[in-house]
C-alpha cells in the first residue's frame, strides 16, 4: 500500500510538472513575440482611436501615447540585454521551487531528499524541453528528417531516463527502497514525465516557429506597403513635372518674360522633390510654398487668370509630402476652362482638434469632368496606404460645383 501511495503522489506531481511546464512555455513563447509585437498592435489601435476621436481629449490621449511609445522604446532595449533568459530562469525556479514544497510534504523529516528530488526532475525536464525544442526539433524535423529524428528521439528520450534513474538510485535509494530500485514503477514514471516534458520541447518550438513566421509577414507586409507608398510618390513627380514644363514650354512658345520666372519657380520646387520630399513626413508650410508656387506657374500661361480665394492656415505641423498637390493639379487640369475669363476657385486648409481638414471648390465648365486623373488615383491610394480607416477623402459634383475634401491626423 505504501508503494501505492507513493505512485499517487507522483503522478500529482507529474500533473502540477506538466502544468508548470506548460505555464513556463507561454510565457516563452509570448516573450519572443516580443514587446514590438505587442506594441505594434497596441500603437496601431491606439492611433485608430486617436484619429477617429472628436473630442478635446484628443491632447490627453496623444500625451499618453507618446509616454506608452518611450516606454515601448524602453522595453525593447530591456529585452535586447536579456528579457529572454530573465523569464526562463523566473519560470524554472518558479517549477523547482514548486516541486521543492511539494517533495517536502512528502519528505518532511529529510528536507535535503526533497531538494534533491525536485532538482533532478526540473533538470532532467530542462534538458528534455530544450534538448527538443532548440537540437532535434530544428535539426531533423524542420530539415524534414523525419526518419533521423524520431530514432534520435527515442535515443534521447531513453539515454536522459536511464541517466535520471541512476542520478535516483544514487541520491534518493536511502530514503525509498522500493521505489528508486531498478523496477518498473520507477522506470514508467521516468519514462512518461521526461517524454511528457520532451513533447513540451515540440510545442515550444512550434510556438516559436510561428511568431517567427508571424513577424517575418509583419516585415514583409510593412516594406511592401513601404514599396508601394515610395512608388507612388514617384509617379506624383513625373505627372508634376509633366504639367509643369507643358506650362512653360507655352510660356516659351509664345516669348512671354514670364518663362524666367517660371524656371525660377521650377528650380524652387524642383528643390523640394529632391530634398524634402525623400522624407516620410514635411513641414506642412512647405508643402503650401510649392502649392503657391505651382498656382503661380499656371497663372503666368493663363489668358485669363482663375480667381482664387485662399483659406491657409498658419500653423506648422508635418505631413506626408506631396499630399495636397494632386487637388491643385486636378484644379487646374480639370476645372478651369482656359478660353472663358469667369474660372473662380476656392481653397482652405485648416486645423481643427489636431486634423487637418483640407479642400478645394471649382465651378464647373459644360462637359469637364475632373476627378478622373491619375493624381487623385494615386492620392486615394496613398492615403489608405497611410492611414487606412483614419482619413476621409471626398471628391464629387454638386450644382455645377466640384468639391474635394480632405482630411487627415495630424
Amino acid at each position: 500500500m505504501a508503494e501505492t501511495g507513493f505512485w499517487v503522489l507522483d503522478e500529482w506531481s507529474f500533473i502540477f510538472d506538466g502544468s508548470a511546464a506548460a505555464f513556463f512555455i507561454s510565457l516563452h513563447v509570448i516573450q519572443r513575440a516580443g514587446p514590438r509585437a505587442g506594441n505594434t498592435g497596441v500603437m496601431r489601435s491606439a492611433e485608430a482611436t486617436l484619429s477617429s476621436n472628436q473630442t478635446g481629449n484628443r491632447s490627453k490621449m496623444r500625451q499618453v501615447l507618446v509616454i506608452y511609445q518611450h516606454l515601448a522604446c524602453m522595453t525593447g532595449r530591456f529585452t535586447s540585454r536579456g528579457l529572454t533568459l530573465l523569464l526562463q530562469v523566473i519560470a524554472w525556479l518558479c517549477l523547482i521551487l514548486f516541486l521543492v514544497f511539494y517533495s517536502a510534504n512528502k519528505w518532511s523529516e529529510e528536507p535535503r531528499y526533497a531538494i534533491f528530488s525536485a532538482l533532478i526532475a526540473g533538470v532532467s525536464y530542462m534538458i528534455a524541453v530544450y534538448g527538443n525544442a532548440n537540437f532535434l526539433w530544428p535539426r531533423f524535423f524542420a530539415a524534414r528528417k523525419t526518419g533521423l529524428y524520431v530514432l534520435f528521439s527515442v535515443l534521447f528520450v531513453g539515454a536522459l531516463v536511464v541517466l535520471r534513474m541512476i542520478t535516483e538510485n544514487i541520491l534518493l535509494m536511502p530514503l525509498h527502497h522500493a521505489f528508486y530500485d531498478w523496477n518498473i514503477s520507477h522506470f514508467s514514471l521516468s519514462v512518461i514525465t521526461v517524454s511528457v516534458a520532451y513533447l513540451f520541447g515540440a510545442f515550444l518550438r512550434m510556438g516559436i516557429s510561428y511568431v517567427n513566421l508571424s513577424r517575418e509577414q509583419e516585415e514583409l507586409k510593412r516594406r511592401q506597403v513601404s514599396a508601394e507608398l515610395a512608388l507612388l510618390k514617384q509617379q506624383v513627380q513625373p505627372h508634376f513635372l509633366f504639367n509643369t514644363l507643358n506650362n512653360i514650354y507655352s510660356l516659351a512658345h509664345a516669348k512671354s518674360d514670364n518663362a524666367t520666372v517660371a524656371i525660377d519657380k521650377l528650380a524652387a520646387i524642383m528643390r523640394y522633390f529632391t530634398e524634402d520630399a525623400l522624407h516620410d513626413r514635411v513641414s506642412l508650410q512647405a508643402e503650401v510654398n510649392v502649392i503657391r508656387d505651382y498656382i503661380l506657374l499656371e497663372q503666368l500661361r493663363m489668358l485669363h487668370p482663375v480667381s482664387i480665394g485662399m483659406e491657409i492656415t498658419t500653423e506648422d505641423r508635418q505631413v506626408p509630402p506631396m499630399l495636397l498637390m494632386p487637388f491643385i493639379e486636378n484644379l487646374f487640369k480639370h476645372g478651369v476652362d482656359k478660353l472663358r475669363d469667369d474660372n473662380h476657385a476656392t481653397i482652405s486648409l485648416i486645423l481643427r482638434n489636431d486634423r487637418l481638414i483640407y479642400s478645394v471648390q471649382n465651378k464647373l465648365h459644360g462637359e469637364i469632368q475632373p476627378g478622373t486623373g491619375v493624381g487623385l488615383s494615386n492620392l486615394e491610394k496613398r492615403l489608405h496606404l497611410l492611414y487606412k480607416a483614419g482619413y476621409r477623402f471626398q471628391a464629387s459634383a454638386i450644382n455645377g460645383f466640384f468639391h474635394a475634401t480632405l482630411e487627415i491626423p495630424v
